[in-house]
């Protein structure tokens, strides 16, 4: 696959993210949370015959087409708060070598620099989810268009709801992260 096109270093950086913020290492409640979980809601699909009806998959095409579009606003957002920041830390930092009493930290720079790079990975990755969200649905009309019923069951049924449940989880996480981003003040004026 093409490296312009290939998802796979958003979603190593997505998981990535999922670190105890005091040790720094993987977070196995968080990793649990993301990955093994959904498979087992995945195998419970499977195991109970899960099916998707078409008003179903039509809210999923729709919910996953207008979420990735809001979620690329949000990237833009995160984006910009993380030049302000830099910008405003570069100006601090000038502003400090000429020994300027007009000098304001920032509080928590470090962090929030970290915090935005992380809000960046999960909405990428959230991106992705909600793309998937509305590809394999229609994937889904075409193997169900060909008579494919057990790829429907097997593969493409298992892989929505894993999309579909890690979006909420993902989701969850972004509004929480944005929250505190947020609700913070950048200095301490």
């Amino acid at each position: 696959m093409s490296l312009k096109v290939n998802p796979s270093s958003l979603i190593r950086g997505h998981y990535k993210t999922l670190v105890n913020d005091h040790t720094g290492k993987l977070s196995k409640l968080d990793f649990f949370t993301f990955t093994f979980l959904p498979i087992g809601l995945c195998i419970l699909g499977v195991y109970f015959n899960l099916t998707i009806n078409s008003e179903f998959r039509g809210a999923l095409i729709n919910f996953g087409a207008i979420f990735s579009a809001l979620l690329m606003s949000v990237l833009v957002l995160v984006y910009e708060q993380e030049n302000k920041l830099t910008e405003k830390n570069k100006l601090n930092e000038k502003l400090r070598q000429l020994n300027e009493y007009i000098y304001n930290e920032i509080i928590n720079y470090d962090n929030k620099k970290e915090l935005l790079r992380q809000l960046y990975h999960n909405i990428c990755f959230a991106i992705i989810l909600s793309l998937s969200i509305v590809i394999f649905p229609m994937l889904q009309i075409v193997s169900t268009s060909l008579n494919l019923i057990k790829l429907n069951d097997w593969l493409i049924n298992p892989i929505i709801i894993f999309c579909l449940y890690n979006m909420i989880l993902t989701t969850l996480m972004i509004v929480k992260r944005m929250h505190a981003l947020l609700n913070t003040n950048l200095t301490n004026d």
